[in-house]
């Protein structure tokens, strides 16, 4: 089943860089937490609803946006991975690039929680995965 999830973790990257939110592979009671990248989002979203506005609040300050995963970390129902995100302001264009880490939980085939971290480090040990 591990490696189904890692697979799944891909595919969710796929879709998210050809503009497809893919919100019908997340559980309905999914938590989405960028509060350790982005302190000033410090609150956790809980929910289809709350999901969607947070991408929408998100994705409204960029014209472009393309996730860049470099290694994927299995820990079964847990996966990290490292990666780049690239992006585009938009009316201004300047280009935008940072480099972090996510934590995927999976739970009875959908995700359930996300979590953004800016270092890989954090995201291992918060996954059980540290060495």
């Amino acid at each position: 089943m591990s490696q189904e999830n890692v697979e799944f973790v891909r595919r969710l990257y796929d879709s998210w860089n050809e503009g497809d939110p893919a919100f019908e592979r997340f559980a309905p009671d999914i938590e989405w937490d960028v509060s350790r990248y982005a302190p000033d989002l410090s609150e956790v979203a809980r929910g289809h609803d709350e999901v969607r506005e947070l991408f929408r609040r998100f994705l409204g300050v960029w014209d472009e946006v393309h996730f860049e995963p470099h290694r994927f970390f299995d820990g079964g129902d847990r996966i990290v991975v490292s990666l780049t995100v690239h992006s585009r302001g938009r009316g201004s264009g300047v280009p935008v690039t940072g480099d972090g880490a996510h934590l995927f939980v999976l739970r009875d085939g959908l995700l359930a929680s996300h979590v953004q971290y800016s270092n890989l480090e954090d995201a291992l040990e918060a996954a059980g995965l540290s060495e």
